[in-house]
């Protein structure tokens, strides 16, 4: 169980910090770096403003299904999600293409929209294989940082249990202190 070509989803969520309010996509010329780090756009590539906002887009469509990994639970946010994400497919002209010994998914757009299909065409072959599923966000509202779950069961649900999984359980702990010691009064 690796989590292959499933890296980029996830290093595309976790482009947003939700715990600290980091942003390492501020601006257009910080996405063309990430983009061309990633061999996802050329360097002749240019990216606008509503290349950005696409791709923050994308990037918090995504973070919603990876709560419904992690839950189990669609909402009303996650249909949106899905729903979205099938209009940026379609936009991006997202595709198989043949070959002898198979296919693949590709993006038919060029520029930014490629990259955008690249990610889409990623997830697509991860929910056809199952390796959707062990992506996920973290189970701490103010986290949410996607993380590949390796655990046998399939059944984490932090994306470090020394950081989000030992808050979790101290807070708890002490709730339950604090319950037996208004028991005890």
């Amino acid at each position: 169980m690796e989590e292959g070509r499933l890296r980029l989803v996830r290093e595309l969520v976790n482009t947003c910090d939700l715990e600290r309010l980091v942003e390492a996509l501020p601006n257009t010329g910080d996405l063309a770096a990430w983009l061309r780090h990633l061999e996802l756009i050329d360097g002749a590539t240019e990216v606008g403003d509503a290349d950005l906002v696409r791709v923050i887009e994308l990037r918090e469509a995504v973070r919603q299904l990876l709560i419904v990994n992690h839950d189990g639970v669609t909402s009303t946010a996650a249909e949106q999600a899905a729903a979205y994400l099938s209009e940026v497919a379609h936009r991006v002209q997202l595709r198989p293409v043949f070959s002898a010994d198979g296919f693949r998914l590709a993006a038919a757009s060029t520029g930014v929209d490629h990259a955008i299909g690249a990610f889409l065409a990623v997830i697509v072959q991860a929910m056809a294989d199952g390796n959707w599923s062990r992506l996920k966000a973290c189970s701490s509202d103010i986290c949410r940082w996607a993380f590949y779950d390796t655990t046998r069961s399939g059944g984490g649900r932090w994306c470090s249990m020394r950081v989000c999984g030992n808050k979790r359980k101290a807070a708890a702990f002490r709730a339950r202190k604090r319950a037996a010691a208004a028991a005890g009064s």
